[in-house]
């Protein structure tokens, strides 16, 4: 999976990475600059399972459209202790990460 999010200040940041769907942990450098592990589960073809340990701990349920062009993830986590729930829909995009002139 390769991803670009523009953050509220607009200035983007790229993640990609390729994982197993084994359910065991993953060492990464995580999006907030600490380490942590990523966990993937394969629910069927279309949904998967994503549980983040670290600084933010989190669960996510991500699901594929069934023509594969958007993404929804649905997310449960505690950061700093605080308990969030966020909503995030990924549009199939060029795969290019470039901004465009």
């Amino acid at each position: 999976m390769t991803a670009v999010r523009v953050a509220a200040d607009g200035k983007r940041q790229h993640q990609d990475g390729v994982f197993a769907f084994d359910g065991g942990d993953h060492p990464v450098a995580l999006a907030d600059g600490t380490g942590g592990s990523l966990a993937f589960l394969r629910i069927d073809d279309h949904r998967y399972i994503v549980v983040s340990k670290g600084t933010v701990r989190s669960t996510a349920m991500r699901t594929l459209s069934a023509d594969g062009a958007t993404m929804t993830e649905t997310i449960d986590g505690t950061d700093d202790d605080q308990a969030f729930r966020a909503s995030r829909v990924y549009v199939r995009g060029t795969g290019s990460c470039e901004q465009k002139q």
